[in-house]
């Protein structure tokens, strides 16, 4: 390929304003691709739509017609889309009509790829209208020419779900930034770390009744979670009423232009507990294995996957609290780094396998 070719990434939400992990895979393909393989520009929407270079990347964002968090419909994003001819048109999201438009009125000289990254909580606006999203995504997925999936759980349940084989489908994971987490210097805190959107179904509730029976073993452990979301208040009056806020440090997510500070937060950390309900992959699992964290999870979704691999630590989502407490202080108190001889897939590792891919549906 060359720079005479053009790549469009597609993503709902902009890396400007967000750092989810669909938004961070979009910022390792712009960014670590090379300059001369492509014509790259990631098209997103926003609350107050921009054009600009971001990160030395071409970004253009389009309004959305109604709330953006609901269904990212974005007319203007489609047009634009369709006025570029891009050789290649990159989506990435499943439960969005920009992906779902994109596939109806698919350019006939674009190649069309969908990385669908399932999420396991949604609006309900979005759970009314999933069963006939899901019938008309199945109708035209015939359309598609490669589908990119996070992580084995993630394709098998697309698969499965929608009942269609494309063209060509591949496994690429969010890569994770491994060089620089073992440049960051840090001093250890005897303290548990858990990362997410702060939403039911990220276990924090769970986890924070966890702690407190952690503590009653441990008197000197201290938690520290971090990210944002609208049970964040709901957060930190449980922890008041349980008699553990001295305990428990609340940080605002952290966004993706100061993932030094990420990486420092985390390895800096004795251990890594997340007791999330739904994975479809789990970039940020990948990133506390690479920090060198015990890292404690439930068997569920993609994140069986890092268990069977040997680098998370299983547990039940059946377990007492008083047994996954005691097995979180038995692996503190052994305190060695937990490497593992094979580590997650490299940004480097996952941009390369983009790369290839890209090159393949153009030949």
């Amino acid at each position: 390929m060359s720079k005479d070719k053009r790549i469009l990434l597609v993503c709902p939400s902009s890396p400007r304003t967000h750092a989810g992990g669909t938004v961070n895979m979009v910022m390792q393909i712009a960014k670590n691709l090379d300059k001369n393989f492509a014509d790259i520009s990631i098209m997103t929407t926003g609350k107050r739509p921009m054009k600009e270079r971001f990160k030395n990347i071409s970004l253009e964002e389009y309004p959305t017609i109604g709330s953006a968090i609901n269904y990212f419909l974005s007319p203007s994003l489609i047009k634009s889309v369709h006025r570029k001819k891009a050789d290649i048109i990159h989506c990435f999201g499943f439960n969005n009509l920009i992906t779902l438009f994109l596939m109806m009125c698919k350019p006939r000289s674009s190649r069309l790829i969908v990385t669908p990254a399932s999420a396991g909580s949604s609006s309900v606006f979005r759970k009314i209208l999933l069963k006939l999203h899901t019938w008309i995504f199945k109708f035209f997925a015939g359309r598609i020419d490669a589908m990119i999936f996070l992580s084995k759980f993630e394709k098998e349940l697309f698969l499965n779900k929608l009942g269609i084989r494309p063209r060509s489908e591949s496994i690429i994971p969010i890569g994770v930034d491994i060089e620089n987490i073992n440049k960051t210097k840090i001093n250890k805190k005897y303290e548990i770390v858990s990362v997410g959107r702060l939403v039911r179904n990220k276990g924090f509730f769970r986890l924070l009744k966890l702690f407190k029976k952690i503590t009653e073993i441990d008197a000197k452990i201290r938690l520290k979670i971090i990210g944002r979301g609208k049970e964040g208040e709901k957060l930190k009056k449980r922890a008041k009423k349980l008699g553990i806020s001295n305990k428990v440090n609340f940080i605002d997510k952290i966004p993706l232009d100061q993932r030094k500070r990420f990486f420092r937060e985390i390895k800096e950390s004795t251990a890594f507990v997340f007791l999330s309900r739904y994975e479809s992959q789990g970039a940020v699992i990948s990133e506390a294995v690479a920090a060198g964290l015990p890292v404690f999870i439930f068997s569920n979704s993609a994140q069986s996957e890092f268990i069977e691999k040997g680098w998370a630590i299983k547990l039940d989502e059946k377990e007492s609290v008083d047994s996954m407490a005691q097995k979180i202080c038995n692996a503190l108190k052994r305190k060695r780094i937990y490497k593992n001889n094979i580590t997650p897939p490299s940004i480097k590792d996952s941009v390369k396998l983009h790369r290839n891919l890209y090159i393949s549906i153009l030949h």
